[in-house]
């Protein structure tokens, strides 16, 4: 099993490194806005 948990900060320079741009971000898949501290992370990413 693998498993990875990233930050705010260590997926948007994953993304950016890799030639995306986050579009939205949110605290759950149900589109709970996003605040700090949060338990989740869910990000849309554009390829720019």
């Amino acid at each position: 099993m693998w498993f990875h948990d990233y930050s705010l900060q260590t997926i948007s320079e994953v993304l950016t490194n890799n030639g995306f741009k986050i579009a939205h971000i949110w605290n759950s898949l149900t589109g709970e806005e996003y605040k700090v501290g949060g338990d989740w992370i869910a990000v849309i990413a554009q390829k720019v």
